[in-house]
């Protein structure tokens, strides 16, 4: 768009991708990939010996089934992902830009030319009329959607742009991936669709709850968060600028206004500022941007990120102040956060003994084996560092870690010292065990998938350690409990805390939760600033004067009859004859008390 070129843009679909795909062409993207023979054989096998059965009254037809893969089968969307790859791979070599969800394929390519464009995508479109003939696949051409995107006036010719000899018709809006993309690239059609689908599934908590009954207010705050607003949120890092109007920041807080309410029991008018001040609650507009800093970070930490000044990938810039040091901190340095990796044949083996299996201190199973023990220590101010040891006083070691490092990252990283430090040393041909108190590392090590490269660095030393050695186990410890080893590393853990000597902390990434934490943390302190510099809500503001997540926590743990009292005292939002009066509903605001005073929740709470 900014270089003032045409982009072409070809959304389609492969019919029959699941039901219809060769076991053949199957095969072949499995090798392609460099699966084993043996699991490509037993694939091969499911693939060819199934039976599919049709009961119609009292008649019963089996078949073979000789293509496709099984519907619903938990294997099947990775067979047509590995089967379809050559013709994603076969595109990119011819310089299209194409990506790919299941069967859904987007085809683009852009020139400043309109006839070399046409020619450009006409190529890409009968290499895939080549490959799904090869494969006795098909595109439908009329589910075809072709979308043109520029800058420039004169409107692009779509004639001779055709699919197995069918022209394709031109579209001015195309809905790929949930996202509705249009060919001025206005967000206007995706907002209004994205609002309209979170105001339909906030119905949703109205059936739910009512002003005394239905779910408890956590049970009603995580229905709001975990299901309402990631479908609101979704996608928001591509049309997060298109709320920066004053009409949709108007729907948003509608939205925000309906669900809170529900939360709180509140009365129907309720301001929408003081609920989200009593729950903590950052806005709706502050909640997309959030979402949207955090997937660009993630695409920056993978290296598929690419920055612009302007448009939606000039988030990072525009949204995060210079002033922001701590975000800003974790946001130029890595995380530990990795795409979902997989790691099969572990040679190591891991151990979660029961307390009472530790009475003793000691495990009698490895009484003759070589034992170190890890630790990780982090005190308040943040400093944290790790150590390792055996019963050798000449061998251990420890390290500061820095303020960066989470107690969960000083465990992996201690173990993995610990391996780095046998392997060093060239130990061989023995039983080793290595005991930490962190059971949620024997857990991760556990796995065959990691999502953490501090985690993942972790299984690589121990796998490499297992691979010399007869035997290799990580097992589990009980923490202050008196055993020896664990005490000593425990201590040497500390002492590399309170001397803060220099040590792996450039090495070890930010972690992932700490970056989270620091955004919301910005977030938070957006919200806060917002209700200092409100004008109304008076008596929320003299009830309310700072938001406090302890506090917000404390009322969701509230009953829900009580929670409705104290928003109506928060607010001033009550059934009492003031609020009434101002509704219009009652003609008179006085108490009935007499006092010739106006019924309000002050008045109520000063009789």
């Amino acid at each position: 768009m900014t270089e003032r070129k045409y982009a072409v843009a070809c959304f389609m679909d492969i019919e029959g991708a699941f039901n219809q795909t060769k076991k053949e062409v199957i095969t072949k993207g499995l090798l392609e990939h460099n699966v084993e023979a043996p699991i490509v054989k037993w694939i091969n096998e499911m693939l060819t010996d199934r039976t599919v059965t049709t009961v119609y009254g009292d008649a019963r037809m089996e078949g073979l089934a000789n293509r496709g893969c099984p519907q619903g089968g938990i294997l099947s969307p990775t067979l047509w992902s590995l089967a379809v790859d050559s013709l994603l791979e076969k595109l990119r070599t011819e310089g299209t830009q194409v990506w790919g969800y299941a069967d859904d394929i987007a085809i683009m390519v852009a020139h400043e030319n309109t006839a070399e464009a046409k020619r450009q995508i006409n190529r890409a479109l009968k290499t895939v009329e080549n490959w799904c003939e090869e494969n006795g696949l098909s595109v439908n051409p009329s589910k075809t959607k072709l979308l043109i995107v520029t800058r420039r006036k004169r409107r692009m010719n779509t004639r001779g742009i055709k699919l197995n000899g069918i022209q394709l018709n031109r579209a001015e809006s195309v809905k790929y991936l949930g996202i509705t993309f249009t060919s001025n690239l206005s967000w206007k059609p995706q907002i209004k669709a994205t609002l309209n689908r979170a105001k339909n599934n906030l119905a949703t908590i109205n059936r739910m709850v009512g002003s005394t009954w239905g779910l408890t207010p956590t049970a009603s705050h995580w229905v709001y968060n975990s299901i309402i607003l990631p479908r609101l949120t979704f996608g928001a890092l591509i049309w997060w600028e298109g709320i920066n109007n004053e009409k949709d920041q108007k729907r948003l807080e509608s939205l925000q206004h309906t669900g809170l309410k529900r939360i709180l029991s509140a009365f129907r008018y309720s301001p929408t500022r003081a609920m989200e001040a009593m729950l903590a609650t950052p806005t709706l507009s502050h909640k997309i941007e959030e979402t949207a800093i955090r997937t660009a970070k993630l695409l920056k930490d993978w290296n598929k990120w690419q920055p612009s000044n302007s448009g939606h990938a000039s988030i990072l810039e525009r949204l995060v102040p210079e002033t922001e040091t701590n975000l800003n901190m974790t946001m130029e340095a890595p995380t530990d956060k990795v795409s979902l990796t997989f790691r099969f044949g572990k040679r190591f083996k891991t151990q979660i003994p029961g307390r009472k299996e530790w009475e003793k201190g000691k495990l009698k199973e490895y009484e003759n084996w070589i034992k170190w023990y890890t630790d990780g220590s982090k005190n308040e101010e943040g400093d944290t560092g790790c150590a390792w040891i055996t019963n050798d006083p000449n061998k251990g070691n420890n390290v500061y870690l820095g303020k960066h490092t989470t107690v969960y990252q000083a465990e992996a990283i201690a173990i993995t010292r610990c391996a780095e430090e046998m392997i060093e040393n060239e130990t061989k041909n023995e039983s080793i065990v290595i005991f930490t108190d962190s059971e949620s590392t024997v857990k991760t090590m556990e796995k065959s998938s990691f999502k953490s490269i501090v985690a993942l660095e972790c299984y690589h030393r121990l796998t490499k350690l297992a691979k010399q050695n007869k035997n290799v186990v990580l097992c589990w410890c009980p923490g202050h409990r008196g055993i020896e080893g664990n005490e000593k590393a425990d201590q040497l853990a500390k002492e590399a805390v309170e001397l803060k000597r220099t040590g792996t902390e450039s090495w070890t990434p930010i972690s992932y939760a700490r970056f989270k934490a620091e955004l919301r943390s910005f977030t938070l302190s957006r919200l806060r600033e917002r209700w200092s510099e409100t004008t109304t809500c008076r008596q929320s503001r003299q009830m309310i004067k700072q938001i406090d997540t302890t506090r917000a926590k404390e009322i969701l743990k509230m009953h829900r009859s009580d929670t409705r009292i104290l928003t109506y005292i928060l607010t001033g939002h009550a059934p009492l004859n003031y609020h009434l009066f101002r509704m219009g509903v009652k003609t008179n605001g006085e108490c009935d008390c007499h006092t010739r005073e106006m019924q309000t929740t002050k008045h109520i709470l000063l009789l």
